[in-house]
């Protein structure tokens, strides 16, 4: 066979699989603008669950919702069906692993899961990126009495605006394990970012993690986003 036949063949493939990729992803659908809380939907293929997203701007700098975001304790007071956020290990400075328990209605057992969480803060885009993704790797032993997450995917996107906004997205998608319905995990997965982004809007009035935020150590580097962005004006 020729090398030209050879190389149309691949670029034939390679196209093949393009196409095969993007009839795999489905356009974000809005279905509800509750709050100033923009919330989306992601249809799935084959059967699996729906990814979903919620976006807002909220009234806060990207500081202080940093600081609520490594306070693993408190979730269970803003994160609907937390029910315990617990730090194991980490990895280096961008990478942790977390335990993870999540509330489900009866009859359903609730669920766990190990977390491996990895933070990225890009400067040049102003924006803080948190993928926390469920992993089987680590032997921190689950409880008996909980059923193990096949799959727990979620995206944070905190991007800085100003002094005192900041442009957010969570975006989650699960696989809860067991025999529940692919429709009923739809059903209570589709208003979780929704109501993930209420109550950390409610955490972000709070005046003991705006005070928190005065010393940690991303206040510097919002400092820094302020003064590139008075620059510029």
């Amino acid at each position: 066979m020729e090398k030209t036949q050879i190389k149309n063949i691949w670029l034939l493939f390679i196209l093949l699989l393009g196409l095969c990729a993007s009839a795999q992803q489905s356009d974000w659908v809005l279905f509800d603008s509750t709050a100033g809380i923009k919330s989306y939907r992601q249809p799935a293929l084959n059967g699996q669950p729906d990814t979903y997203k919620a976006e807002t701007v909220l009234n806060c700098r990207l500081d202080v919702i940093a600081v609520i975001l490594k306070d693993f304790e408190n979730y269970p007071a803003w994160m609907p069906n937390c029910i315990k956020l617990e730090y194991i290990k980490s990895i280096d400075d961008n990478n942790l692993i977390l335990y993870y328990q999540h509330h489900t209605p009866w009859p359903v057992h609730d669920r766990d899961a190990i977390l491996h969480v990895v933070t990225n803060l890009d400067t040049n885009r102003q924006a803080l990126y948190i993928t926390s993704q469920s992993t089987n790797d680590n032997p921190f032993p689950l409880s008996d009495n909980l059923v193990h997450m096949k799959k727990m995917v979620a995206h944070w996107q905190i991007r800085y605006i100003d002094e005192s906004h900041s442009d957010i997205a969570y975006q989650v998608i699960s696989d809860p394990g067991g025999l529940i319905p692919t429709s009923q995990v739809n059903y209570f997965s589709r208003y979780l970012p929704y109501k993930t982004l209420l109550g950390l809007k409610r955490m972000c009035e709070m005046p003991e993690y705006i005070e928190m935020a005065k010393k940690s150590k991303e206040k510097s580097i919002v400092d820094t986003f302020s003064s590139e962005l008075n620059q510029r004006k």
